[in-house]
């Protein structure tokens, strides 16, 4: 049985959510009845990095949104190790079992019935600010403050070089595709793809095309002039203050996102289910 694979599991939910509590608590009992040891972790949001006691993790489930499946994804200290979300939040596009039907969702995944998503994240690095980490989703270059244009330079491996004024630019995951990426017109990626986006918010005088690059592909973005604020969001979830002239660069993570799927989940039938794709 495939159960035989996780002996010790992270449980991780949002910090003061007392469903998502009571719902752990119920599943920790569940899981030590079959032998597996459970240990229960609450997730900050203001929390920089995730550390447990235990190195033998093989599976950290997150009870909460996809929001807190992101929060705890992006700062988990472990090896790979796959996910495993239960949704109790708005969307569950990722966190996609439902805590109404959680004892039948979770003995089928103990027994074997689903699917790895292996995705790739990731890394930002901003050598002048110290600040470097890890996105699952997302990472968005944009203005805040007053409506104007930001004007930045964008290199592609070192060689290639161009200049773009626009309210700001998000360098996607596959996963983070159906994100902000969608709603500012780029394309939808397959999950699994190794490769990543990068797409304009509302640039200047013409539309831009996304680029789809390569995972080996490096980046770098200098804010090259603004006359208003800018900022960098990781995920949705962390902002950073951007000074005139900073550099920026963003590269695929050795490490990857492991998510435990249904096996009758596809991408287009979520897609669908969720009202993204409308056909």
């Amino acid at each position: 049985m495939m159960s035989s694979y996780f002996k010790n599991i992270l449980l991780v939910l949002k910090y003061g959510d007392e469903k998502a509590l009571e719902l752990s608590q119920q599943i920790k009992s569940f899981l030590n009845i079959r032998g597996i040891k459970v240990e229960i972790f609450f997730n900050r949001l203001e929390g920089k990095t995730i550390e447990v006691n235990s190195k033998n993790i093989d599976l950290v489930i997150v009870v909460g949104g996809d929001g807190t499946l992101l929060s705890v994804a992006r700062k988990m200290i472990l090896p790979e190790v796959p996910f495993l979300g239960f949704n109790f939040g708005r969307v569950g596009f990722m966190a996609e079992l439902e805590a109404d039907s959680w004892q039948e969702s979770l003995e089928n995944i103990l027994q074997g019935n689903f699917r790895l998503s292996n995705r790739l994240e990731l890394n930002y690095d901003i050598p002048s600010l110290e600040e470097k980490g890890v996105a699952v989703n997302d990472i968005v270059l944009h203005r805040t403050g007053l409506a104007r244009l930001l004007e930045f330079e964008i290199t592609i491996n070192k060689e290639e070089k161009f200049t773009v004024r626009a309210d700001g630019v998000i360098a996607a995951t596959p996963t983070g595709s159906s994100a902000y990426n969608f709603s500012a017109g780029g394309p939808l990626l397959f999950p699994e793809l190794k490769a990543f986006v990068l797409t304009f918010i509302c640039p200047f005088l013409c539309p831009l095309p996304s680029f789809v690059l390569p995972k080996s592909t490096k980046l770098q973005i200098v804010l090259t002039s603004f006359q208003s604020e800018a900022m960098l969001t990781i995920d949705g979830q962390k902002g950073i203050l951007l000074p005139p002239q900073v550099k920026l660069n963003i590269s695929v993570c050795k490490k990857s996102f492991i998510l435990i799927q249904k096996k009758e989940s596809g991408f287009v039938t979520r897609l669908k289910n969720k009202g993204i794709l409308q056909c």
